[in-house]
């Protein structure tokens, strides 16, 4: 990703190898300098 910007995706599956949950979120992340 780009622009401070992250996608994170995941998926389960049963035993019998069926899809039966899948999430996706966006994430932001922005450093901050320490002004002393």
């Amino acid at each position: 990703a780009q622009g401070a910007r992250g996608l994170a995706r995941g998926q389960i599956f049963s035993a019998d190898g069926r899809l039966v949950a899948s999430a996706a979120q966006e994430g932001m992340m922005r450093l901050v300098e320490d002004k002393k």
